[in-house]
């Protein structure tokens, strides 16, 4: 109170306009922390100059870093030693700031209880593979207004979906167990973060990678953090609906990403890991003729991992994504052939009414067919006969609008099923395999055991004192 005391006690030194301004940034401290906060201000400035007029003759309005109220300077009164805000960017700030509260007054209205964003975002939880063309459109069109929320909502339900294994670990690495009502919701919640955070995911980058940028605010570091947290989100699980789709994602990143998937190529560890680095040098190489050949180059060593059958794995992805983009149009070609017989496949689940109830195979519309085998949710990491279609995909997802992987709302709304505990089963069945299969027992001798060399004494008595002494 006494700062803001002596502030009122001083505007007798302002003119009649400046004191307009200084009494409307007194009255709105949100738009004037706003300000600070924009304006970044230095570390370990604990007060501020907002000039109301001349950048360095002011009149000035001296307030503390966190908004409160000290003191007015008249015209010549010099801000001596301390970060000036200038009139210039107090206009430009506060321009801002109206954008900014009208945003978020928007996105209230979005994200409120009955908003459409809310709404939407449910429907995503219970789309699972299915989500409609015209729901993501919506959702698309919302991005302006809460790109972040995407954004941040997709980690937080990657997270969510990865804890609930965690959770569910003891009980279902017996086969027959008999699931509680409450592990069966855990269930069925992670069939719906799983496969929401892949759809979140590429929703953050409908902007081109923009939000990224912002986000990161220059440091690339954190740039490369974010999206090697989006590349983690699409391909975890390696089920083909969510990792397919997600190679649109991984085609925006552009050239300029090339490089950072060529190191973490390098570095991969596990055949997620090839699966993160490789489809993103495929989905790029695929997207933009530019890159291809930089792409290729880059797909060309293969990493070293630590099984046989990851080695095997890394082998067949990466050398299939060189053949892949030797060969863009015929795999195009294919992947149409494929989706056209698919749809024929699929139209005795319409009604004969439907326009997906196809008489002949030509009836097949080409966008339909495009997208038509992205639905699929289906495990592609393990399964041999699955894996060259999976991989191939990677081609046309990457090319297409974000849209077009998506099927239009009469196109989902017979393929969709009522959900089942078995369905989060399957998905989860690679992680639940693995989390089965007993520790293996270390090989060599142990430190409580007999000393290899015949000594009779215990090896930590033994050769393991000679070997550390």
């Amino acid at each position: 109170m006494g700062h803001a005391h002596h502030f009122l006690s001083r505007l007798d030194r302002l003119a009649r306009p400046h004191v307009e301004l200084a009494l409307a940034l007194y009255r709105d401290d949100e738009r004037l922390r706003y300000v600070i906060e924009q304006a970044r201000i230095p570390e370990g400035a604990d007060r501020v100059a907002v000039s109301l007029d001349h950048p360095h003759e002011g009149p000035f309005v001296l307030v503390t870093r966190t908004g409160r109220f000290v003191t007015c300077l008249g015209p010549g009164m010099h801000a001596s030693n301390l970060p000036i805000i200038t009139r210039l960017d107090l206009d430009t700030i506060t321009a801002k700031h109206s954008v900014y509260r009208e945003r978020e007054a928007a996105r209230a209205r979005l994200t409120g209880p009955a908003g459409e964003a809310a709404f939407l975002l449910r429907r995503l939880l219970e789309a699972g593979p299915f989500l409609a063309r015209e729901e993501f459109q919506a959702l698309a069109a919302l991005h302006p207004l809460i790109g972040d929320e995407y954004l941040a909502v997709s980690f937080e339900w990657a997270i969510a979906s990865r804890q609930i294994q965690l959770n569910l670990k003891s009980a279902l690495k017996k086969r027959g167990t008999r699931l509680r009502a409450d592990q069966l919701e855990q269930l069925r919640g992670y069939w719906q973060t799983f496969f929401a955070a892949g759809h979140l995911a590429n929703l953050a980058l409908v902007d081109g990678g923009e939000l990224l940028h912002l986000q990161a605010g220059g440091d690339e570091d954190k740039l490369a953090k974010l999206v090697d947290g989006l590349t983690g989100v699409v391909v975890d699980g390696g089920i083909l609906s969510k990792t397919v789709r997600g190679a649109w994602l991984l085609g925006q990143l552009g050239k300029e990403w090339i490089p950072h998937a060529k190191q973490r190529l390098a570095r991969a560890k596990t055949a997620s890991d090839v699966l993160a680095a490789a489809g993103a040098l495929l989905a790029i190489g695929a997207r933009d003729e530019a890159a291809r050949a930089e792409a290729i180059d880059a797909l060309l060593p293969v990493p070293d991992l630590t099984t046989e059958e990851a080695r095997s794995w890394a082998l067949y992805v990466c050398s299939g994504g060189v053949n892949l983009l030797g060969k863009i149009d015929s795999v195009l070609a294919d992947h149409q052939r494929a989706g056209v017989a698919l749809a024929f496949a699929l139209r005795d689940h319409y009604p004969a009414t439907s326009p997906f109830h196809y008489a002949r195979p030509e009836d097949v519309p080409a966008d339909i067919a495009l997208c038509e085998a992205f639905q699929m949710a289906t495990e592609f990491a393990r399964d041999q006969t699955m894996l060259p279609h999976a991989i191939s995909m990677f081609v046309p997802a990457a090319r297409a609008a974000p849209e077009q992987l998506y099927l239009p709302r009469r196109g989902v709304e017979f393929l969709e099923s009522k959900w089942e505990p078995e369905q989060s089963s399957q998905i989860m069945a690679g992680w639940l395999e693995a989390a089965r299969q007993p520790v293996p027992r270390p090989t060599g001798p142990t430190r409580n055991g007999q000393c290899p060399c015949g000594s009779g004494k215990k090896y930590k008595r033994c050769c393991a004192e000679a070997e550390t002494s």
